[in-house]
């Protein structure tokens, strides 16, 4: 369909089409959110208006021609949205959306509730990008290359930051937080594609299926896995790489494997941490146990497995290749 044929009342009701100034007209306000007489070319060009309440179950045809950023839906009421949803909005109303993918300009007068997950995707995956300050009400909040300190994120809420570790160091919050590639190794394997590098930034998560499982009643996180145990995952990691303190990141990602038995990844830094501290033997069967959990769509972490057992095969043939024994393997954070 062209764009005449689009915008038809049949394909847009219970929307109507009006222009800027009779959209301020009809809702007796001076303005959007911006007292510049410049505003009126930085809103969405196509605006979309609604007179009452508006319950959207299915995706108003629009989205599939134009650029989400290109229309703006104007709801003088309460606006429900149950499907995923990306287009610009003002509503004078509450919000209530399953799955927001989030732009510049959503503006809820109300309360704004999102019942599955939020999203705010970078164009650019090479640059980590700032938002105007907006709030984080969802279970889940996917930040692709945007900083998270530009946001009001709520205590409950899990964050999976998907960009250069380095750049979430400085946010501080006691939410479940997964930096980097921590959540491929919490999700079930169906909602994330293949990863080859571990320099890979690039969005691997399904998200059309992610919520229609959520809607659906259903985890997507692996079974046996608890988000309650990243606190420790997030600090065994720099603990590991940064300082390289091998005992105390050991304790730690112990306690993620007492929470949480099926987060492989936090076997592979136990092994880690045993075969850097010269227990090879030790570390050959935590080897083994996280290449049997991580998925195989994480291919650089089967690659790395791979590698670590083959030389651990190499030492048990070498009679001058000995391994010593930590004390420390079967204490725990307590002991520290």
């Amino acid at each position: 369909m062209d764009r005449e044929e689009l915008l038809k009342p049949e394909h847009i009701a219970p929307f109507v089409q009006l222009d800027y100034h009779e959209v301020l007209k009809r809702l007796s306000i001076p303005y959007f959110i911006n007292p510049n007489e410049d505003e009126e070319y930085l809103v969405p060009p196509t605006i979309l208006f609604a007179d009452g309440d508006v319950e959207l179950e299915e995706k108003l045809p629009i989205p599939f021609a134009y650029y989400p950023s290109s229309i703006l839906l104007v709801v003088n009421g309460n606006l429900r949205v149950a499907h995923e949803h990306s287009l610009a909005y003002y509503v004078t109303g509450d919000v209530d959306v399953d799955v927001l993918n989030m732009n510049n300009f959503q503006i809820c007068k109300g309360k704004e509730t999102i019942r599955y997950f939020q999203m705010v995707l970078a164009e650019d995956d090479n640059t980590v990008t700032t938002f105007p300050r907006r709030n984080v009400t969802a279970p889940l909040f996917i930040a692709w290359n945007y900083d998270l300190n530009g946001y009001d994120i709520s205590p409950h809420t899990a964050i999976f930051a998907l960009y250069e570790d380095y750049m979430v160091e400085p946010y501080r919050s006691e939410n479940p937080l997964f930096r980097d590639h921590a959540s491929y190794y919490a999700l079930k394997e169906e909602y994330i594609d293949e990863v080859e590098y571990s320099y890979e930034n690039n969005f691997v998560y399904r998200t059309s299926d992610m919520y229609k499982a959520m809607r659906n009643g259903e985890s997507i996180f692996r079974e046996g896995f608890d988000v309650a145990c990243m606190p420790y995952y997030r600090k065994g990691v720099p603990a590991f790489l940064e300082r390289m303190a091998y005992k105390e990141a050991f304790f730690y990602f112990k306690e993620v494997i007492r929470i949480s038995p099926s987060m492989g990844s936090a076997y592979s830094y136990m092994a880690q941490c045993l075969d850097k501290s010269g227990d090879w033997a030790s570390a050959e069967s935590y080897y083994i146990k996280a290449k049997e959990l991580i998925s195989e769509k994480i291919i650089y972490m089967h690659e790395g497995l791979d590698e670590c057992l083959a030389a651990i095969a190499g030492y048990k043939q070498d009679p001058n290749k000995k391994s010593t024994q930590v004390t420390w393997i079967n204490q725990s954070l307590t002991d520290l």
